[in-house]
């Protein structure tokens, strides 16, 4: 006879022996590709419990971790589906669901620049601004998602990004007590700026607007030395007629 829990209990310990908190090789990770269970891994996304969900993000996070030019996995995650499952991912009742998903994603942006763009049209983006601006239990998750966004983005794809106030909404956390690095901040605004043209005039304008560069103009006088030394280039390379606030 069937049994449906047998299935879960099964399919969650396959999971838990891959997931990040598991110290698990590049040769385990390889094996795994190559059984075939990547597209089930992905499907389980859709799974009832929620255990499975996240157990199965986590296998997804060290799939990317696997550093294997045999394997493209930012290619072979994506025609298994995982973009169509974001949008439930994304706003779900569980925090520990949204978080994890949060967490992939950021790391998808940091492996795969190129999926930025899928990210954005498959409306991902917009549900990662809505978590940053109203839901605090994964606020700062989102910042991290965010910032490697923006860093990621093409000069194209950061005018929809300015749509979504994706930028502003990056600057304001400068002034804010989160943990989530002002200096990691600074870095993925001012790798965004050095890959921005032609439309760095555009988002300069939009920092200056903003408050942005004041907050950075703080940073480079009162931050520590990491955050001060990379609000400093920013304001030399971007915005020289503010270097005098910063003596």
């Amino acid at each position: 006879m069937h049994d449906s829990q047998t299935d879960a209990t099964i399919l969650l310990w396959v999971l838990n022996r891959h997931s990040r908190f598991v110290d698990v090789s590049d040769k385990d990770m390889r094996q795994l590709i190559k059984s075939g269970l990547v597209p089930a891994i992905v499907s389980s996304l859709a799974h009832t419990q929620d255990q499975i969900k996240v157990a199965a993000l986590e296998v997804i996070h060290n799939l990317f971790r696997t550093w294997d030019l045999e394997y493209d996995v930012g290619s072979l995650v994506l025609r298994c589906g995982i973009l169509s499952h974001y949008g439930a991912l994304l706003s779900h009742p569980n925090d520990a669901v949204r978080s994890e998903a949060l967490h992939v994603l950021t790391f998808v942006c940091i492996s795969e620049r190129w999926l930025v763009r899928e990210i954005i049209t498959e409306g991902i983006l917009g549900r990662v601004v809505d978590l940053l601006r109203n839901d605090p239990l994964t606020h700062d998750e989102a910042v991290y998602t965010l910032s490697q966004i923006v860093r990621k983005a093409s000069p194209v794809q950061l005018l929809e990004l300015i749509k979504h106030g994706a930028i502003t909404l990056l600057l304001e956390e400068l002034d804010s007590d989160g943990r989530v690095s002002k200096y990691e901040i600074l870095m993925d605004i001012g790798a965004m700026l050095n890959h921005s043209e032609p439309y760095t005039a555009d988002i300069t304008s939009i920092i200056r607007e903003c408050g942005g560069l004041a907050s950075i103009v703080h940073l480079a006088g009162h931050g520590d030395e990491w955050e001060g030394d990379e609000a400093k280039e920013i304001i030399a390379k971007f915005f020289p007629s503010a270097q005098n606030e910063t003596d």
